[in-house]
């Protein structure tokens, strides 16, 4: 029904045993911040926003339906969706998904769909609608749907976790709430190095369709970390501040982040360390 949307590019270095050997050279020069799971991740700053950085995965496309008895409505339901979403009338697109999502609930069980619908849901109030309370609720609804379901590892569920994760730390700091926020920062930092930890060690280890998933978890970290700095130099936590850029810079690289984009975040970072020089 709904499908998170990667990249098509895929970076050389992506598996674990490039960049978890990055991570831990840089770690080498900044074992005050990352010396216990513990380490705080704070909030998205402000700034990034205004570079046009880039944020989360959005949910786009649509994927077989199930339950026979409503399957007529949901088709018709996620046709609406999709047409809203392109003539960008975000407002009409909220209400029919909001329909949807209260057909999905009353499965039996909670799967994908419901995930992938309260996730799109919560993205709509939270990039559109500008209500960060409420993108809070559907945030965290899609996070309990994710751990019910996603029980195994693999990449699909360990991005999907680091991104709902980061999303809900971005709402909270929005919400002026940073220890609410750091809070699921350090989670969403924790869910990424522990799917680093298990992840396979070559590439030939790695299933095709997981590679442009695992390479866009890299460019997820990636900002988590950098926008995490914003919220060390708001405490003037100068050096760690510093530490997590460099962290920030070896995940971009590693990943599948447009050249663009990647080129803007070297740059916001270079003028960071000036400023903190």
């Amino acid at each position: 029904m709904y499908r998170a949307n990667v990249h098509q590019s895929v970076p050389d270095m992506l598996l674990r045993s490039a960049t978890c050997a990055a991570r831990r050279a840089v770690r080498v020069a900044s074992s005050t911040l990352r010396c216990s799971q513990s380490a705080t991740l704070s909030a998205f700053a402000n700034a990034a926003a205004q570079r046009g950085t880039p944020r989360f995965i959005p949910i786009v496309t649509r994927r077989e339906l199930s339950t026979s008895a409503t399957k007529d409505a949901e088709l018709r339901l996620l046709e609406s969706i999709e047409q809203s979403r392109e003539e960008e009338d975000s407002e009409r697109e909220l209400q029919q998904s909001l329909e949807l999502y209260d057909i999905l609930k009353q499965r039996k069980q909670q799967d994908v769909d419901a995930f992938e619908v309260a996730f799109g849901i919560a993205r709509i109030y939270d990039d559109q609608l500008d209500d960060g309370a409420t993108a809070t609720t559907y945030y965290q609804e899609a996070l309990s749907i994710l751990e019910a379901i996603s029980t195994e590892v693999t990449a699909w569920g360990a991005c999907m976790r680091v991104t709902t994760l980061g999303a809900l730390a971005v709402c909270y700091e929005d919400l002026g709430q940073p220890e609410e926020a750091e809070k699921y920062f350090d989670d969403a930092i924790g869910a990424y190095e522990e799917h680093c930890d298990k992840a396979p060690g070559s590439e030939d280890d790695v299933a095709e369709e997981d590679i442009s998933l695992l390479s866009d978890l890299n460019a997820t970290a990636a900002m988590i970390h950098y926008h995490y700095a914003g919220n060390l130099l708001a405490q003037e936590r100068w050096e760690e501040a510093k530490n997590v850029t460099k962290i920030a810079v070896v995940l971009a690289e590693n990943s599948n982040m447009p050249a663009e984009d990647l080129e803007e975040l070297q740059h916001s970072i270079h003028e960071l360390w000036l400023e903190m020089d």
